[in-house]
């Protein structure tokens, strides 16, 4: 990751630009068709409710409700188009951070920032992966989930959100460094 990393920073400008803007209009695209099938669903609580129940009792009763509606299924689709979204937030992590890091230059605060930002995006898409095989495995035998399975996918659900807030904030102190950096002179482009 780091070549590549190394690699779209020298990319120019504005076609960097232009694929983090299709990256990200990809992944709007993607996440609107994800609610949407996990709405249609019924599912009886959000998404981060149902992702952190950390209760094998309390998903088993969300799949029951959702098999007695015959909307189970929607929900598995869901679960599948998500690992398209997952690698548009990792692709859209990588982009963003390495546009970030542009800012400060090579070597600075705010360069490494910008690559803090795309590797917690890029782990928390991960996590995001593992999360949703789990979740698959769940499905395979929704009336009997082993509670080890729930803390388990739980637990992994919370690390996305761990590491997705935390590239977050990273890119935001990228992005705050890197423009006191570039206006402070502390790097200029050759």
């Amino acid at each position: 990751m780091a070549r590549l990393f190394l690699r779209l920073a020298r990319f120019p400008v504005l076609w960097h630009v232009l694929a983090l803007g299709l990256a990200g209009a990809g992944m709007v695209w993607l996440l609107v068709r994800v609610d949407a099938l996990y709405l249609a669903s019924n599912h009886p609580v959000s998404h981060a409710a149902g992702q952190l129940a950390f209760s094998a009792a309390r998903i088993e009763a969300h799949y029951a409700e959702m098999q007695a509606a015959g909307t189970l299924h929607l929900y598995a689709a869901s679960q599948r188009l998500d690992f398209g979204l997952i690698a548009a937030i990792a692709l859209v992590a990588v982009l963003l951070g390495s546009l970030l890091a542009r800012l400060g230059g090579p070597g600075s605060r705010g360069w490494r920032a910008g690559w803090a930002a795309a590797v917690l995006g890029v782990a928390g898409a991960g996590m995001d992966a593992v999360e949703n095989l789990l979740s698959f495995v769940m499905l395979s035998n929704p009336q009997v989930i082993p509670q080890a399975l729930a803390v388990a996918y739980s637990g992994f659900a919370a690390a996305k959100f761990v590491l997705l807030v935390l590239a977050l904030l990273a890119a935001l102190a990228s992005l705050v460094v890197g423009a006191v950096e570039r206006v402070a002179g502390a790097w200029r482009p050759r």
